[in-house]
């Protein structure tokens, strides 16, 4: 991963049964609410899942830089949805080895949250840390 990706941490993935997972990508905050780059979603970010929807996208453990797991790809996101406090993704690992037993066992644990990664030209932030748009 290079100096420059910027890393967006959701809430706690939870184990919703079978190798389901769920939980927020993105948690939405307010100009009090501020990530470790002093920025924030909220509920206008314009995410342009209309030109890169993140349904089908796949889901990796560490981004794809664990050095045993690799960019092994655990399953794909099934469910995105837009909510008052911030979008809710679902995925349904694969479970086929024991890597991907191991990670869902750290799921249903509390152990693991979502994450989103942007390079930094991809992202439109106001004067006051709001995204404004990602993706573009």
């Amino acid at each position: 991963m290079t100096n420059d990706t910027l890393i967006y941490y959701g809430g706690a993935i939870k184990a919703l049964g079978g190798g389901k997972i769920g939980g927020y990508l993105v948690s939405f905050g307010s100009p009090d609410e501020r990530d470790l780059h002093g920025q924030y979603f909220d509920e206008t970010t314009d995410f342009m899942f209309d030109d890169y929807p993140i349904v089908g996208e796949p889901v990796l453990y560490q981004h794809g830089y664990d050095e045993t797991i690799g960019a092994k790809r655990l399953g794909r996101v099934t469910k995105m949805e837009k909510r008052p406090i911030g979008i809710w993704v679902e995925s349904q690992l694969k479970l086929r080895d024991e890597y991907e037993r191991a990670i869902y066992q750290m799921v249903e644990d509390g152990v693991f949250s979502w994450s989103s990664g942007a390079e930094p030209p991809s992202v439109d932030t106001d004067e006051n840390g709001q995204i404004i748009v990602t993706g573009k």
